[in-house]
Parts: structure tokens; sequence; C-alpha cells
């Protein structure tokens, strides 16, 4: 599984990009973990996914501020609701490891979904693991194949491994379907 999307989410805000989260994220980079999380609190009481995303990744890595994956998890479901694709995925790693929320495979195989149909590499890694494993969902070696197919494709070198060692696995006529799904696979849009 991969971990928590650790990079920032700057990029998706609407531009013009507010002189507070600019700071903000100057601030996260240079390390003043204080400054950025009460930027990133501002913005996130404005209503700003990003940000609420920005502040569940300080509090799960305890920068800025005292860690508590339970508060973590409640910025990325804000975050989520909102449709942020990051805190998506970093609310399915929560639940699939059960920090700050009741461990629930089924709920990180769901939100691991939803992140992966619009392209999100680390959610289609994660959601290929459970599907190898059969954990939330029933062990389904193709479905992973395709998953693992589709986080290599978007440049994940991990997943490129697991494929191939999944290959052998199949029989002729999966793996032709898998590849076909692959192939022909577009991620959602909007």
């Amino acid at each position: 599984m991969k971990s928590i999307v650790i990079a920032l989410s700057i990029g998706l805000m609407t531009l013009p990009i507010p002189a507070i989260a600019q700071d903000a994220f100057a601030a996260y980079q240079k390390g003043d973990y204080a400054t950025a999380y009460k930027g990133f609190e501002s913005l996130a009481s404005q209503g700003n996914a990003n940000a609420m995303n920005n502040l569940g990744i300080m509090l799960m890595g305890g920068q800025g501020i005292k860690k508590d994956p339970m508060a973590a998890a409640q910025w990325f479901q804000k975050s989520a609701e909102k449709g942020q694709l990051d805190a998506i995925t970093n609310l399915g790693t929560l639940y699939e490891l059960g920090q700050g929320v009741p461990q629930n495979y089924a709920r990180a195989a769901e939100l691991y979904r939803a992140a992966a149909d619009y392209g999100i590499g680390n959610a289609q890694y994660n959601l290929a693991q459970l599907f190898e494993a059969g954990k939330g969902v029933p062990k389904d070696p193709a479905q992973a194949y395709v998953w693992y197919s589709l986080a290599a494709r978007a440049g994940d070198q991990d997943a490129a491994a697991a494929k191939t060692k999944l290959e052998p696995m199949l029989d002729k006529t999966l793996h032709g379907q898998a590849e076909a799904f692959v192939r022909n696979w577009k991620p959602k849009q909007g």
C-alpha cells in the first residue's frame, strides 16, 4: 500500500491562487510548519478542499502540530466530500490501516476506487493490492492486474513490478481481457 499522498495540494486551487495559500505552501517548503498550518487552517475554514487535505497531511505527520490521526481523518473526510482526489485516497489509506478511523477494507476499497476512476495512481495501486490480497473485495488477480497496469501507466514503478509478478497467474483469455480493458480505459473527467 502506498502511504498518504504527501505532496501538498496547491495547484488545483482556483486561480488566482490566494496569497495566503502561496505563503502557507512556501512556509511548508521551508519547514516552517507552524506558519504553514495556520495558513492552511485559515483557508480550510473558508472551505478550501486542498487546504483541508494539507491539514490532514500535516496532522498525520505531526508537522506544526501534534500528530493526530483522528483529526487528520476528519480533514480528509471534509476535503473528500468536496471531491479532492488526494484526500479521497488518503482517507482510504486511513481506513485500510485503521488509523484515526476503524479499520475497514471495504470502505478503503470504495474510496480507492472513487479516486482510481479519475486516474490517481496511488489509489489505483492501493486498490490493486486489495484485489490481490482479497481485502475488502473478492480476491481477483485479473482486477489486481488491471489496476496495477493503470498505476504503472501513470508512472508507478512498484505497480509495474507487481503487474509483471501477477501476469503468470492469468490464463491467456483473462490476460487478453485485462489488457484490452487497460488499453481502452479512460479516466473520468470533472
